[in-house]
């Protein structure tokens, strides 16, 4: 049973990226930027606010955590 559920996501994956329509599109080429794989990198430096922007997963994270070198 684990199999055919293997098989069927497999098709289902493949057939979703034949039929999509955000894959039919023609994405948009800035032949400047460099590539990381199949994606573009963003090597633009950060703002002071977004630096300062706290992410609730991490502040969760940091809060259960504790330094194990200093």
């Amino acid at each position: 049973m684990a199999a055919l559920m293997r098989y069927f996501q497999a098709t289902v994956a493949d057939f979703s990226e034949w039929v999509h329509p955000s894959k039919k599109a023609e994405p948009t080429v800035d032949v400047d930027s460099p590539m990381v794989g199949k994606y573009r990198a963003n090597y633009s430096r950060l703002t002071p606010e977004e630096i300062a922007q706290e992410d609730p997963e991490l502040t969760d994270l940091y809060a259960n955590s504790r330094p194990v070198s200093r």
